[in-house]
């Protein structure tokens, strides 16, 4: 309850009109008329919103809004809306950025297709079994970084021939074998694995290995043993042997198809290629087969002297055999080479004969396999030891050794030998 003050502001206001009239004219004052006291009244709450004289007054005072009022008349009122989210967004990216700098570091996948500097894991996704002793295993790498490289067709450029090494882990043992740009896949109708040569478009990485069981060979069976989908750690390349920079190595060479007549015609070389003699043994023939269905293939023409003890352990008849109608090369197999050819004394540089266009390798290969071939200007030995020595005299670990064996005999020189691992 408030006690109301109307009646004190009246009361003064009459003594204030009363105290302004004037005396009367016999001089006697007018006594001061007074008013009666006011007393004091309990005016209720709910009465207090009533207007007093101007004012009104309110029960209770309604706040409109806790932000100041925008600036509705101006358009540069305010700073932007966006401006409140900033420290979010930079929150999120510095995040983001975290994220990735912590992926970078911590993911060990590698960008190589293949390396020296560590072993890069690669996948068995086929085998075949040649025959007893000796089988195919057709390895895919693990990681897919390495396509957006130009590694993968400079390991496949022709120029040299080349090893990898593989790990066994469990002994901490490495063995080194010569890859081939072939595949395994699953026949139609024999639903059996068939070997084909790869795509020269194709961008798989897939790779075979030609490998002999030996009793004490201890990575080549353990690599047998292992299934389907395990994984195998290889590292190279290795360059085993880099062959002579000529004018012919500007111009490329079709790659081998698996059908002869598919296979393009060779270009006009810039100067007589120079052939080859590959004496191989066993397993060592896989080096040969390298430089003849890489990409980029050896240009002079491969006499291939094959030592096999058996039939049955040549690894993929077919494509030898493709090898030799398109005129490439020739296939001499013996179970022991007992005879060499003659080399080339002094490589004559004959014009070649630029007039005639050949549609395909096999059209081109009618022709060049009616003229003789020139003597072999490089001999190549890649087999077992006694193998080796029997043909170009021992091979010492990591040198070549002096010549020896049937290449000495046969009038063969220091500098036109070449003996592999």
């Amino acid at each position: 309850m408030l006690r109301a003050t109307r009646a004190s502001t009246l009361c003064l206001a009459g003594r204030r009109f009363v105290s302004s009239v004037p005396s009367s004219s016999s001089g006697e004052q007018v006594p001061r008329a007074s008013a009666p006291p006011v007393p004091d009244v309990e005016i209720p709450y709910s009465q207090s919103s009533k207007a007093i004289g101007t004012f009104t007054a309110q029960e209770s005072y309604k706040r409109e809004s806790f932000e100041i009022p925008a600036d509705h008349g101006s358009g540069s009122g305010g700073p932007p809306r966006w401006r409140k989210f900033l420290p979010i967004f930079i929150g999120l990216g510095g995040m983001a950025w975290g994220y990735l700098a912590y992926q970078f570091v911590m993911d060990d996948t590698p960008l190589e297709y293949l390396t020296t500097k560590r072993f890069i894991p690669f996948v068995i996704t086929n085998k075949l079994d040649v025959d007893d002793d000796h089988y195919l295993v057709e390895l895919t790498p693990k990681f897919q970084k390495w396509k957006h490289t130009t590694k993968f067709e400079q390991i496949w450029n022709g120029n040299q021939l080349w090893s990898v090494e593989v790990k066994q882990p469990q002994i901490m043992v490495v063995r080194k074998y010569t890859p081939l740009p072939l595949e395994l896949y699953d026949s139609e109708f024999t639903k059996k694995p068939v070997v084909r040569i790869q795509d020269a478009n194709s961008r798989d990485g897939k790779l075979v290995l030609y490998i002999k069981k030996y009793s004490q060979g201890e990575v080549a069976r353990w690599i047998y043993r292992q299934p389907l989908g395990s994984e195998l750690e290889l590292r190279g390349p290795y360059e085993e042997f880099k062959f002579p920079i000529t004018k012919n190595n500007n111009v490329e060479r079709p790659w081998v198809k698996n059908v002869p007549s598919e296979t393009l015609a060779d270009p006009h070389w810039p100067e007589q290629p120079r052939n080859v003699a590959f004496f191989c043994g066993g397993t060592g023939i896989a080096p040969a087969l390298q430089m003849l269905l890489t990409r980029n293939p050896y240009r002079g023409f491969v006499d291939v002297y094959y030592s096999h003890k058996t039939d049955s352990e040549v690894p993929f008849p077919h494509l030898l055999s493709v090898l030799e109608k398109i005129d490439r090369a020739k296939f001499h197999h013996e179970k022991l080479v007992k005879r060499v050819p003659n080399p080339a004394k002094d490589l004559e540089l004959k014009p070649i004969d630029t007039t005639v266009e050949y549609k395909s390798a096999l059209e081109q290969a009618q022709a060049s396999r009616k003229l003789p071939k020139e003597p072999p200007s490089l001999a190549l030995v890649c087999g077992p030891d006694g193998f080796v020595k029997h043909i170009a005299g021992a091979k010492p670990f990591e040198s070549q050794g002096p010549l020896g064996g049937l290449l000495e005999q046969n009038g063969w020189k220091q500098e036109q030998v070449f003996k592999m691992e």
